[in-house]
C-alpha cells in the first residue's frame, strides 16, 4: 500500500477456493506504479489529495506506519523465518492420548513420521542467536536509513521500525516465542543505539511532514476486500446491514428507558449484533475451509438479533414476554456473552 506495485504474499496458487475470488478482483485491479523514494521507516500523513498543497495546509489529519517487512519475514515466515527452525516444538503432530506435544519441527517439508524428539536444553541458545540477529536486522535498517539522510542522528532522520505481530503467534503457534520476545526486548531497551516506543508516542516525538495517498488494501488475499465481499458472502452484508439500523433506532428510542428488562434485551441485542458482524465468518465462508460452520454461525446470530429485536419493540410498547420469549433470552444469554458490561447505548451515537 505505501510503495505501490503488486501485492506482497498472495495464496491463491497454494488454496484453489480462493483462486476464482482472487482472479475477479485482480481483473478489475490495476497495481500503482511502484514509488521508490517511499521508506516503512518513516512515518506518513494520509489525505485523499496528495502533494504539498495538502502538507501545507494540514489536511491529512491521519498517520500511517508500516510493518517493515525485512524483519516480518524472520517472525512470520514458516520457511525462512525463525518458527521454522528444526529444533522448535512442533505444532501439529501431539501424543493420543493426552493430545502433548514431544516432537520438533525437524525440518519445514518433513512429514508426521519423520518429526525427531523434542530438546529443550538447545531451546535457549537458539533463541539467544535468533534475538541477537533480528536485534541486528534492525540496527542495520536504521543505520542504512539514517546514511540515505546524509547521516543526520537527529531523531526525525533515524527512522523508526514498525513490528506489528499477532499475539496468538507467540506461545500458541510458536512456543519458543515469547523466550525469543523477552530477549529481543531486553536487547533493544539496553542498547544505547535504540529506543523502543509506542506509535503514539513517536508520532508526539516526531510528527509526519509528507502527506499522501494510499490505495484499497487489506491483509486479504492479493491485498483487496473480496475475500470478504464477494457473490458468496453479499448476504451477509445485506443482512447486516439492515440489523444495524434496526440497531440504530433502538438505542436512538430507548436510550432514556428505566425499563431493566428492556435494558436487558437491548444488550443481548448488541452481543448478537457484534457476533454476527465477526469478520471470520465470510472469511470462511469465501476459504471454503469451514463453509457451512460460518454460514450457521453469522445466520444464527442475525436470527437471534432479530427476535430479540422484535422483543425490544414489544416491551418498549408496554407490552410482556410470553413464557417462550424470556427462555429464548435466557439461552441467548447463556450461550452468547461476550462483553458481560457492554453499554448498548453507544449505538446511539454511530
Amino acid at each position: 500500500m505505501l510503495k505501490g506495485g503488486q501485492a506482497i504474499g498472495t495464496y491463491a496458487a497454494r488454496f484453489d477456493a480462493l483462486k476464482s475470488i482472487y482472479d475477479n478482483a485482480a481483473a478489475n485491479y490495476q497495481p500503482a506504479p511502484e514509488n521508490t523514494t517511499r521508506t516503512p521507516l518513516q512515518t506518513y500523513r494520509v489525505t485523499s489529495t496528495a502533494g504539498p498543497e495538502a502538507a501545507a495546509a494540514n489536511l491529512a489529519s491521519v498517520a500511517c506506519f508500516t510493518r517493515h517487512e525485512r524483519t516480518a519475514l524472520q517472525v512470520w515466515s514458516g520457511e525462512h523465518g525463525y518458527p521454522g527452525d528444526g529444533h522448535y516444538l512442533d505444532f501439529h503432530k501431539k501424543h493420543f492420548p493426552g493430545g502433548h506435544r514431544l516432537w520438533r519441527v525437524t525440518s519445514a517439508h518433513a512429514d508426521m513420521a519423520q518429526k525427531q524428539p523434542y530438546e529443550p536444553a538447545r531451546i535457549a541458545e537458539i533463541c539467544e542467536a535468533q534475538a541477537v540477529h533480528f536485534v541486528s536486522l534492525i540496527k542495520d535498517s536504521l543505520r542504512d536509513y539514517a546514511g540515505a539522510n546524509n547521516g543526520d542522528a537527529s531523531s526525525a532522520a533515524s527512522g523508526i521500525v514498525c513490528a506489528p505481530y499477532d499475539a496468538e503467534l507467540f506461545g500458541h503457534w510458536w512456543f519458543e516465542g515469547p523466550n525469543w520476545l523477552l530477549r529481543v526486548l531486553k536487547k533493544l531497551w539496553q542498547d544505547p543505539e535504540i529506543n523502543l516506543t509506542t506509535c503514539a508516542g513517536h508520532l508526539d516525538s516526531t510528527p509526519p511532514t509528507t502527506a499522501i495517498t494510499l490505495p484499497e488494501g487489506s491483509w486479504g488475499e492479493g491485498g483487496f476486500h473480496s475475500i470478504w465481499l464477494n457473490p458468496d458472502t453479499a448476504w451477509t452484508w445485506r443482512e447486516l446491514y439492515a440489523c444495524e439500523e434496526t440497531m440504530r433506532r433502538l438505542t436512538l428510542h430507548n436510550r432514556e428507558t428505566s425499563n431493566p428488562k428492556l435494558h436487558e434485551i437491548l444488550a443481548q441485542c448488541a452481543r448478537e449484533l457484534l457476533l454476527a458482524q465477526s469478520s471470520d465468518w465470510p472469511f470462511l465462508i469465501s476459504t471454503m475451509s469451514a463453509r457451512d460452520y460460518a454460514e450457521l454461525r453469522c445466520a444464527g446470530h442475525i436470527n437471534a438479533f432479530q427476535q430479540l429485536a422484535a422483543m425490544a419493540d414489544k416491551v418498549a410498547g408496554g407490552d410482556f414476554l410470553s413464557e417462550g420469549e424470556r427462555r429464548f433470552l435466557e439461552a441467548t444469554e447463556e450461550r452468547d456473552r461476550p462483553f458481560a458490561d457492554l453499554d448498548w447505548k453507544l449505538w446511539a451515537s454511530v
